[in-house]
């Protein structure tokens, strides 16, 4: 067994990174630095990564970094960032295995050319498979965990187990699993029906329309409730477009927190609560965070 140190010093094809800043791995482009930072080309250096570590610190497992929050004061332990992974997606039978590097409108593409439905609403989610599968994230209606029948599991001390859809409690936005296992694949049973590129680029046009795409924010901040959209309870409380320092609450689309210039974690988490204070005051409603926060 190894420290963390001693893997820095002497497997060096590892590339474990000290003190990075996580700033320049999530979407928000916000987030102290990290201890330890570890971007993986494959499945067996993580494996290699856990099995050999005697240090007891706390894993973290990020993709695009589109769904978390990084505090200001940055992450103590080793984040392993999985989005420069160069597994593939692989079709055997009518099983598609999808690692969890892949990002989510890869899967949308594979789909399309390969006659699989329906795909085509992982467009609509930013960030990787691994992410979708952690909050069981969803779009148009639909769920990642609707079509799952098993997944590879890894743990903090790398072990590997598959496990089934039937061994997890699923919810909206909800997984039960331990915070110290990691989504590595999933097996996925889709339809033989062709999606249409045109389904794909109304599907992306009604985004970009709706959507503040392509500006520093992590997607939804808030999950939607039983009766209402989070959007349209923050809009109704007339929050769109309030700002606390450098975060500003979206005009586009109220459920988007956009970092228009130079915010801080602290702008962002202030501006999430001061949401939730006053739409519970207003509505009688308590919004739920969709976004982790982590640090």
């Amino acid at each position: 067994m190894h420290s963390l140190e001693d893997m820095i010093l002497h497997r060096k094809h590892l590339k474990i990174l000290k003190n990075e800043s996580m700033s320049k791995h999530t979407s928000w482009r916000i987030g102290g630095n990290a201890d330890y930072f570890f971007q993986p080309k494959n499945f067996d250096e993580i494996q290699e990564v856990l099995s050999n570590l005697n240090d007891k610190i706390p894993i973290y497992m990020v993709g695009l970094g589109s769904n978390i929050l990084v505090k200001d004061t940055g992450i103590r332990g080793l984040v392993i960032c999985t989005k420069d992974m160069k597994e593939k997606i692989k079709l055997i039978n009518n099983k598609v295995f999808v690692p969890c590097s892949i990002k989510c409108g890869e899967l949308t593409r594979f789909g399309i050319d390969n006659k699989l439905s329906p795909t085509v609403f992982f467009s609509g989610i930013p960030g990787t498979i691994g992410g979708a599968l952690a909050m069981n994230a969803g779009a148009f209606g639909f769920e990642t965990w609707d079509y799952v029948e098993s997944v590879k599991l890894i743990n903090s001390s790398g072990q590997i187990e598959i496990r089934s859809r039937e061994q997890f409690e699923i919810g909206y936005r909800k997984v039960s699993f331990s915070d110290q296992e990691f989504f590595l694949e999933a097996c996925f049973i889709f339809k033989n029906q062709a999606h249409s590129k045109d389904e794909l680029r109304k599907i992306v046009s009604v985004r970009k329309e709706k959507q503040p795409i392509g500006e520093k924010n992590c997607g939804s901040v808030f999950k939607n409730t039983k009766d209402y959209f989070a959007g349209e309870l923050i809009e109704k409380a007339g929050l769109k477009g309030m700002r606390i320092g450098g975060a500003e609450i979206s005009n586009k689309h109220a459920n988007f927190i956009n970092n228009i210039e130079g915010a801080s974690s602290g702008d962002i988490e202030e501006l999430i609560n001061k949401v939730i204070t006053e739409v519970e005051a207003k509505f009688k409603v308590q919004l739920e965070k969709e976004v982790r926060i982590l640090g």
